[in-house]
């Protein structure tokens, strides 16, 4: 695919706006997808090594494996299962040879963890107004109800819609409480594979194209690498990715495999480029935002990144966990500092 071309649309059809860091490769090793299922805003396609990729409208965004277009492509949902979508000389065709889009010339879409580090005291203002609004808003069957739990905002643990939730929440907060353990016996020294070893035991879990233990996974890499930690992250999603092999949606997989690589999606980028930037106007917006991304999904992800973060400083000890507490202890003009990352870090 050539960057340097201008891209060009095709008549009655979107115009490609990005195209994934992983898209190149993947349309190199198969020219023959098939549409597995269509949504509103997308469509997944997969070959026969059961690689995916997306391909949808803005509303998606960008990410590591999408074909981000101005419009939603014209697949129908009742379309044979057969279907496929080819791809050849820079273009992707529909049934019928019909051109569908074409990519020449499409700006690459590649963040990945690397990320500013916070400013700490903006930090824990906007951990302290996640907590607040989890308390108010998350849904009870999401992850992101435990965030009350582990700030110690409620006296007791919140009360699932469904059993099967409560069975969710129970696991995962077994699941914390064994890697609080490992990071006291051994701060500063956790490998990655100690804590994948914890983390792996989540794959899966859950309902949706996401599971909500996924997704609690891919939010405590975000916490690592927003507390710059982004070589242990990268270290952890490639273990976790292992350990997702058939234990997980497609879907899933694939956004494992991205972060194995080292790749995030648009909300992610933003969620990490906002969190803890007092240049960023949007960082309250960005975090409401990605709350209500997908039916839990976004809950789910901040979840794990509360989590992510608390650990970063339980492992990382001696200045960074002191500099967190002088300012968190005035953060928010008296509000009580956030998450267990301020208990971890000698707060009470």
């Amino acid at each position: 695919m050539n960057e340097t071309r201008a891209t060009q649309t095709v008549p009655n059809y979107p115009q490609v706006l990005a195209i994934g860091a992983m898209i190149p490769e993947l349309l190199s090793q198969s020219s023959r997808w098939q549409i597995i299922k269509t949504y509103r805003n997308c469509s997944y396609c997969r070959d026969v090594e059961n690689q995916l990729i997306c391909i949808g409208n803005e509303r998606i965004g960008r990410g590591p494996f999408t074909i981000t277009c101005t419009a939603v492509l014209p697949f129908s949902a009742e379309q044979s299962p057969s279907a496929e979508v080819l791809f050849a000389h820079d273009q992707l065709f529909v049934h019928r040879g019909r051109v569908c889009l074409n990519l020449d010339g499409a700006p690459l879409w590649q963040a990945g963890f690397a990320t500013s580090a916070p400013d700490l005291a903006a930090l824990a203002d906007d951990l302290a107004l996640l907590s607040e609004t989890a308390r108010r808003s998350a849904p009870a069957e999401s992850l992101g109800a435990l965030i009350p739990t582990l700030c110690r905002f409620s006296g007791q643990e919140p009360v699932a819609t469904t059993p099967v939730a409560s069975l969710v929440h129970r696991h995962v907060l077994d699941t914390i409480e064994q890697l609080r353990q490992v990071v006291t016996t051994h701060p500063g020294s956790v490998l990655p594979t100690t804590i994948a070893a914890s983390l792996q035991r989540l794959i899966g879990l859950g309902y949706g194209l996401t599971p909500s233990g996924d997704d609690f996974c891919a939010g405590y890499l975000l916490g690592l690498a927003k507390m710059q930690q982004s070589g242990t992250a990268l270290s952890l999603a490639g273990l976790l990715h292992e350990a997702a092999q058939r234990r997980t949606t497609a879907v899933s997989l694939a956004f494992f495999q991205a972060l194995a690589r080292g790749l995030v999606t648009q909300m992610h980028h933003q969620l990490l480029e906002c969190l803890g930037n007092t240049h960023c106007s949007q960082r309250h917006q960005t975090l409401f935002d990605t709350a209500d991304h997908g039916g839990t999904s976004g809950w789910d992800t901040l979840a794990g990144l509360v989590f992510g973060i608390e650990q970063a400083i339980a492992m990382s000890q001696g200045k960074d966990k002191q500099r967190f507490r002088h300012s968190a202890l005035h953060a928010r003009s008296g509000r009580r500092p956030p998450v267990n990352t301020c208990r971890r870090a000698g707060i009470n």
